[in-house]
């Protein structure tokens, strides 16, 4: 994620990542970590559905 946000010039803080194991000790717990604002989902459907609502808002 600090690759990417140095690559694309946008901040950790202005970044959003959809991860299912935000969990401490989970595979996405290290961008939670950092900082990244994160939502947790259930599964690709679960992620189509929220990023739905999301651009709904936008």
């Amino acid at each position: 994620m600090r690759q990417l946000a140095a690559h694309t010039g946008i901040a950790l803080t202005d970044m959003l990542f959809y991860g299912d194991r935000l969990d401490e000790g989970g595979n996405d717990y290290p961008v939670l970590a950092i900082g990244v604002p994160s939502v947790a989902v259930d599964g690709w459907e679960d992620t189509a559905d929220k990023l739905e609502v999301l651009l709904r808002t936008l």
